[in-house]
């Protein structure tokens, strides 16, 4: 007869199983004993429930919640970035004992971003894959930088390389006796250099080489770590190392490595590391680059939780910006932007060889430096280009790019030296598109705006107008009006500058416009910036009104003069770069009025410029031949979606990426009223002589007055 085993049995059984395997992966990663205190056990058909102690440092209450684990100095340039960042006040950085890729993993209250300096172990992998499956969103990934150890020894030692094991054995305190021939060289006893005492670089080689399991019973162990031998010699920077060891022959030193030149490092022998004997040992780049497999260096990353809020994302991508990036190289990081910056270099360095495939440009006169620097921008950002501008007058540059566009439309053999893009500074002008209208329809160019080039009108706050004509303008910089009740028709029916109706209005002094012509808040006060030195104003004179038909205008030598001055005169009027609208001028207030009709008047926006509903700009338009080459394309979709850099700034054009501010005045206080009926009284309602009476006494006298109940 066949036995049954019990259920209960089959339940204990089960129940060693299950605590077998906990027991050997616990034993086999250490890490996991951690993991598991932090978030709980984890089976793969439930999500992560952390069950665990909670948090060292609570979190600010609808706060931005970004955590690092234990190391403080590398929360500390995450602290160091958010100060510098613009919503710091809503971010809460700190370090927490949980902050591990587990915890973050944790569905119950994560974390909006993990500040982790290391990568992550398999167990974080593993929290990663069952938290966020395949298919699902992924936490995104920003990469800080990078910190880099570099081991160095005298050029006439003969050893090449080190790996984890020989670095320890040099540096430990055992290894104080310890001679070259130990780790596979040749001479007398080693004497090492360093940096300073508790520096980031001295706990990354303890954490990375000098990390060991000590056996504390037969069913545990705790993770120890070796002390540096007390011979070691401390130094102020790598460059007292590179000196101390570029003397000594049996000199061996370490440093943190930023990316930057280091005095007399040819001068002595960089080493290859390997994590074991077997290798791979792998050399340091001595540049900004970031090696991924290089042993002795770890990459410092913010980890986005897929459902953290829009600013945490915003901190993120400011952290990995220029800025962000100088702020990380000041500890020592090697950041990615400086790697793509010195990419580019090398690149800029072949354009100027004459390397890299034909851009062939033809456009107007004064778009070369503009053209040449975008060419530059490009380099440094994608790829390696020669750029070949001819310029020329409006008919000649569009006859040459219209009928090599026809010819390759045609399929007819164009010459190699052909245009494929033409740039022009203003809009084609009918003769022009009249006498090539055949051969543009033939070739089918496709028009973009790079940007446009504009004046602003400001005034000052006290000014009623909010807008004004383009006409109007003219008759102010010429002199003809000369007051402000000219412009605004003051004093009789009709139309002001703005569109309403004048009868008896208010000047830009505030006065009533009557007889008032003489008065000094009335008088219009015209300024300009130096018309030798600013664009925008060689724009106005050139396109608006000619310099020698102004009159009684007061040039300055910057725009932020102007705005002053208009700040400070209620009848000033000024002439200004769009550009130079920024938050320095909402702080300075002063108005820009809206140029146009009244209902057509547009205020300068960069969308305004660029959709051509500012009447005070003129656009720079590119005409892209559909024929155009690989290279020129690339080139043409760099600079119409990514940022380039200053080069428009620098040529006074606004673009989509412009920052332009439109200023607004602070409002004046209402003074309040003097009541009559009662000394101080804030209100000219009259005293309410049942106010301190109570509720019941109140309804009495109420039904006493006429119309009560």
């Amino acid at each position: 007869m066949r036995r049954v085993k019990s259920p209960h049995i089959y339940r204990a059984s089960l129940f060693m199983t299950v605590l077998g395997v906990v027991l050997l992966q616990t034993a086999v990663y250490p890490e996991y004993a951690i993991a598991q205190k932090c978030v709980g056990w984890v089976s793969p058909d439930k999500p992560f429930s952390r069950s665990g102690p909670k948090l060292t440092n609570p979190a600010k209450p609808g706060a931005v919640v970004i955590r690092g684990q234990y190391r403080k100095r590398f929360v500390g340039i995450v602290k160091e970035l958010a100060e510098a960042f613009s919503d710091n006040e809503k971010l809460d950085v700190n370090f927490d004992d949980y902050g591990s890729v587990g915890r973050f993993c944790d569905r119950d209250d994560p974390f909006a971003i993990l500040a982790h300096d290391a990568r992550p172990t398999r167990h974080g992998k593993q929290c990663i894959r069952r938290t966020f499956p395949a298919g699902t969103v992924q936490p995104q990934q920003f990469l800080l930088g990078q910190k880099q150890v570099v081991v160095i020894v005298n050029s006439s030692n003969p050893i090449d390389h080190l790996d984890y094991v020989g670095i320890c054995t040099i540096f430990r305190p055992d290894g104080k006796g310890k001679k070259w021939t130990d780790v596979g060289g040749t001479g007398a006893a080693i004497q090492c250099y360093g940096p300073l005492d508790k520096t980031w670089c001295r706990d990354f080689i303890q954490q990375e080489c000098m990390t060991y399991w000590q056996r504390e019973s037969e069913t545990s162990r705790q993770m120890r770590r070796h002390s540096y031998r007390d011979d070691l010699v401390p130094c102020k920077n790598a460059e007292e190392i590179v000196r101390k060891v570029r003397g000594d022959p049996k000199g061996i030193g370490f440093f943190l490595y930023s990316g930057g030149k280091i005095k007399g490092l040819k001068n002595v022998k960089v080493l290859a590391i390997g994590k074991t004997d077997k290798g791979p040992f792998v050399m340091p780049k001595l540049e900004p680059a970031i090696q991924e497999d290089y042993p002795l260096a770890e990459p410092l990353i913010l980890y986005l939780h897929p459902k953290a809020p829009p600013l945490a994302k915003k901190f993120c991508e400011f952290c990995v910006s220029e800025e962000g990036a100088k702020i990380a190289a000041k500890h020592g990081l090697i950041t990615p932007w400086a790697e793509k910056q010195e990419v580019g270099k090398k690149r800029l360095r072949e354009m100027k060889a004459g390397k890299g495939p034909l851009v062939r440009v033809v456009g107007a006169k004064g778009c070369e430096k503009l053209l040449d620097g975008l060419a530059v921008d490009y380099v440094m950002a994608e790829a390696v280009i020669q750029m070949k501008y001819s310029a020329g007058d409006e008919r000649a540059v569009v006859g040459r790019f219209a009928t090599a566009g026809a010819k390759a439309a045609a399929g007819e053999k164009v010459s190699a030296n052909s245009p494929q893009l033409l740039v022009l500074d203003g809009a084609m002008s009918e003769k022009t598109r009249d006498a090539y209208r055949e051969k543009l329809a033939a070739a089918k160019p496709v028009r973009h705006v790079l940007g446009a080039r504009g004046v602003a009108v400001i005034v000052n706050p006290k000014n009623p107008l909010k807008s004004i004509t383009a006409e109007q303008v003219v008759e102010v910089f010429r002199g003809k009006a000369k007051s402000w009740a000219d412009v605004a028709g003051a004093g009789q029916t009709g139309k002001t500058a703005g569109g309403k109706t004048a009868k008896g209005g208010k000047t830009a002094g505030g006065k009533n416009t009557k007889n008032n012509k003489n008065d000094k808040n009335s008088q219009i006060v015209r300024y300009s910036p130096d018309p030798t030195k600013d664009a925008a104003v060689k724009y106005f004179h050139r396109e608006i009104l000619q310099a020698n038909k102004c009159r009684g205008v007061q040039y300055r030598k910057t725009a932020d003069s102007v705005i002053g001055f208009v700040a400070s005169n209620p009848g000033g009027i000024g002439v200004i770069d769009v550009n130079d609208l920024a938050k320095k001028t909402a702080q300075a207030g002063v108005k820009v009025l809206a140029i146009g009709p009244a209902g057509k008047a547009a205020l300068p926006t960069p969308k305004n410029l660029l959709v051509g509903k500012y009447s005070l700009a003129r656009q720079v338009v590119m005409y892209v031949s559909p024929n155009a080459d690989e290279a020129t394309m690339d080139f043409v979709k760099f600079i119409l979606t990514a940022e380039p850099g200053e080069t428009f700034a620098k040529a006074g054009l606004v673009t989509a990426h412009s920052k332009i501010t439109m200023p607004k005045p602070k409002r004046a206080k209402k003074k309040p009223v003097k009541g009559k009926a009662g000394k101080g009284k804030k209100s000219g309602k009259k005293d309410d002589k049942n106010k301190n009476l109570p509720k019941w006494k109140k309804d009495k006298e109420k039904s006493k007055a006429p119309g009560g109940w």
